[in-house]
Parts: structure tokens; C-alpha cells; sequence
């Protein structure tokens, strides 16, 4: 089974990236886009994630989130433009995150603009197996080599209960102080976003949705 994509059509324009380059802006519809889709998941391994090795606490509260947020939006994912395991601007590896780009629908704190395009980076990616393990510590090197199996080229890793990405979705996202590249990083574990629907978000802990007054205070 594939990944799957949604093409939603506008007169905007798009912007892309990548890691090791800079951001290019294009003219042409308005395309979510899903850089996920071209890899079949037989050729994908799941890996849990180890904090012995990434050492960072996933996990914060909402209130949290919200205190230590530069900016605070609803945002609409445009694109999925790919995952890496690897900071270009400071030269290290870093635990595999998704990168595109997030359209901005309304601001809720900080300097971002209606429509404008902001390069994201989320924790949680599929990336190839041969970068996974040159980006593992070295201890855990020799045993990635001798359990993966040698058929598949791709590796999953993302933090434990945390939302995947899904193009076309609009959230309501929080972005902590941390850049990666270019990219702006959301906050960590699934706090960070919350799917929005009509001036309300989902909780998943209660599994209701909520007027957003009652999230973002």
C-alpha cells in the first residue's frame, strides 16, 4: 500500500526547499504535495524511538507550548517536500524530521502574515535506511547494520503517540523558538499540532473537539 496525496488547486504561489539548499519560489497552482507517496511501505522499517540515543524530553503541556511559542497559528500543510536526519546549517545529525511548507490562514501570536508560506520541520520522517544508520550513535551502529533487513530502503521513526503530518489538513500549530536550516520546527510531540475543523481543534486525550478559546488562552 502507498502513500496517498491530495491535489487542491488555487491561484497562489508555492514554495520549495530543501535542506542543503535554499528556498525556491515557484509560480504555479497551488499543489499540496506529498513527497511520502512515491515510497511503498514494504519498503519502509518501523523503528521506535530510542531517548537514550536522541536525549530530549518529548513531551510538554499545552500550556507550555503555548508560553514557550514564538508563533502560534492555523495553518493549512501545502506540502511534504521530504524527511533528513541532518542540521546543513550547524553540520550534525539530529533526530529525522518532516520538512515543507505550511500556509498561514490566521495568526494567533507572532509576526506571521495571512497566505503567507513558512517552511516547517516537524520531528518524525521516513528517510533512507543509509542515512538513518550514518546519523545513529555509534554503539548502535553495528547492531542497526546486523537487524534491519538488508530488503528495504527506507527507515520510520517518530516520537512515541504523535500526529503524522497529513497534506491538505489544516491544524492549529504551535513553532518553538528552534530553527533547523531554514525551517521553522513545531513543537515537539503531538501538542505541537492539533487539527482544526470550524473554530475548533481535537483533542485527542479527551477525543472531543473544542472551541479553540478553550485551547489558546
Amino acid at each position: 500500500m502507498k502513500y496517498y496525496i491530495v491535489i487542491v488547486l488555487s491561484m497562489f504561489f508555492v514554495v520549495g526547499c530543501n535542506p542543503s539548499g535554499a528556498v525556491q519560489e515557484v509560480e504555479t497552482a497551488d499543489l499540496v504535495y506529498d513527497a511520502y507517496i512515491a515510497i511503498d511501505e514494504s519498503e519502509v522499517t518501523n523503528v521506535e524511538y530510542r531517548q537514550e540515543e536522541h536525549g530530549f524530553v518529548y513531551s510538554v503541556s499545552l500550556k507550555d507550548a503555548q508560553q514557550d511559542s514564538e508563533h502560534i497559528i492555523i495553518g493549512k500543510i501545502l506540502s511534504i517536500d521530504g524527511g533528513s536526519n541532518y542540521d546543513y546549517a550547524n553540520k550534525r545529525y539530529v533526530f529525522p524530521y518532516t520538512y515543507g511548507i505550511i500556509k498561514v490562514i490566521e495568526p494567533l501570536k507572532g509576526s506571521f502574515e495571512v497566505n503567507q508560506r513558512i517552511p516547517y520541520a516537524k520531528d518524525g520522517a521516513i528517510i533512507t535506511m543509509e542515512e538513518y544508520i550514518k546519523g545513529s550513535m555509534s554503539n548502535y551502529k553495528k547492531e542497526l547494520n546486523e537487524t534491519f533487513d538488508s530488503q528495504k530502503n527506507y527507515v520510520q521513526e517518530y516520537l512515541p503517540n504523535d500526529h503524522k503530518i497529513e497534506v491538505g489538513e489544516t491544524y492549529l500549530i504551535y513553532f518553538n523558538n528552534n530553527k533547523i536550516d531554514q525551517y521553522y520546527s513545531i513543537v515537539s510531540g503531538k501538542e505541537g499540532m492539533m487539527k482544526y475543523r470550524d473554530g475548533r481543534v481535537y483533542d485527542d486525550v479527551t477525543n472531543t473537539w473544542k472551541k479553540i478559546e478553550e485551547v489558546v488562552k
